[in-house]
């Protein structure tokens, strides 16, 4: 590599969407050479995941304060438990149609190959973050027996 030489920028095998893009001999396509929208498309699930993980994590270190405070049963807890519930089942399902639009687009860019040449090209299918929305399922659950909790409590206050 010479002193003067740019970046040859990131190949379109590292797209996270791609399954295998082996560039032929005539083949020097860079991430750089695609459109602004198709690499945004391709980027916008991970930053989802990133921000969703970002949010739940700051409600649950809420939920955890108000624990700690003896507020088990108190309304924040409930509410901060139904965002993350909210946002992990809604944001993974958000991030699976993100991941089906970018497919969509590199698969109209890249077939047919429009004259580049590639010794092997695959495009993965759409993931489905079924972890998140799992997760987001089980902090219904807990909203639920906290619900439940909190309605025991105020059935005990006064009894002896």
């Amino acid at each position: 590599m010479s002193l003067n030489s740019a970046d040859p920028g990131m190949p379109i095998r590292d797209l996270p969407q791609i399954a295998a893009a082996e560039p032929g001999p005539d083949n020097v396509m860079t991430v750089l050479d695609l459109s602004w929208w198709i690499r945004l498309s391709a980027a916008l699930p991970g930053l989802l995941q990133a921000v969703l993980l970002l949010l739940a994590a700051l409600l649950l270190v809420r939920i955890l304060s108000a624990i700690a405070a003896h507020r088990s049963f108190g309304a924040e807890v409930r509410r901060d438990l139904s965002g993350i519930s909210l946002l992990l089942i809604l944001g993974g399902v958000a991030m699976a149609l993100l991941d089906l639009l970018a497919v969509v687009l590199l698969t109209q860019t890249f077939y047919p190959l429009d004259g580049r040449v590639w010794e092997r090209f695959g495009i993965d299918l759409p993931s489905v973050p079924v972890f998140l929305i799992a997760l987001g399922f089980v902090a219904s659950a807990f909203m639920y027996a906290i619900r439940d909790g909190a309605d025991l409590e105020k059935e005990t206050v006064g009894v002896v």
